[in-house]
């Protein structure tokens, strides 16, 4: 014989339900992401340029003693380099300019990117920017066959560079200074050495 349920009852129960809920919800939430079907970081660690894997190592391309500043960076520090095939022309000087401006907008982290431009051919921009320009024909030829190698976007390119003088990333010459900005901030933060 069924006797109908009470109130204070089915109250009781949905209490005890909500309870054993709030226990195997976050461990069937945890399995969903550890397995991967389950993602919450969404886009947050999306690149925004190509990520080249491997990287290219500058220093075995050859570069000129020139490049000694590009080559000197400290642990921990980051440089973008504007490569032009040719000389520092209006879309360079852009670049640049919009590549000082992201280092004001990094904070305090900004003391850690060193802004370049590397041509292959010299140009008088350089006294009136505050970039550094580098002219190494041969490196930029090399950069430019190793990106060839790759099938990737021809130059000009705006590239990161890490300490260990290896191009970790590269951009179209006209990309969007916002994604630029996104990437190195989390390298950046990636890269602090505490």
């Amino acid at each position: 014989m069924n006797l109908p349920l009470t109130e204070p009852v089915r109250h009781n129960r949905v209490t005890l339900l909500l309870i054993i809920a709030a226990f195997i919800l976050p461990i069937v939430i945890a399995w969903l992401y550890a397995t991967g079907r389950l993602d919450l970081r969404g886009r947050a660690l999306m690149n925004h340029g190509e990520l080249l894997s491997p990287p290219i190592d500058l220093a075995a391309l050859n570069p000129s003693p020139t490049l000694s500043p590009l080559l000197k960076l400290a642990p921990s520090e980051w440089a973008a380099v504007v490569v032009e095939p040719t000389n520092c022309g209006d879309a360079c000087v852009r670049a640049l300019n919009e590549l000082l401006v992201i280092r004001e907008l990094i904070g305090q982290g900004g003391v850690r990117v060193s802004i370049h431009a590397l041509v292959a051919k010299d140009s008088n921009t350089e006294s009136s920017h505050g970039a550094r320009i580098h002219v190494d024909s041969k490196l930029v030829k090399a950069l430019a066959s190793a990106l060839h190698a790759r099938q990737l976007a021809a130059l000009p390119a705006v590239m990161l560079l890490d300490w260990r003088h290896q191009v970790v990333m590269r951009y179209a010459i006209d990309a969007p200074p916002r994604d630029i900005l996104k990437d190195l901030q989390r390298l950046l933060r990636a890269s602090e050495i505490r």
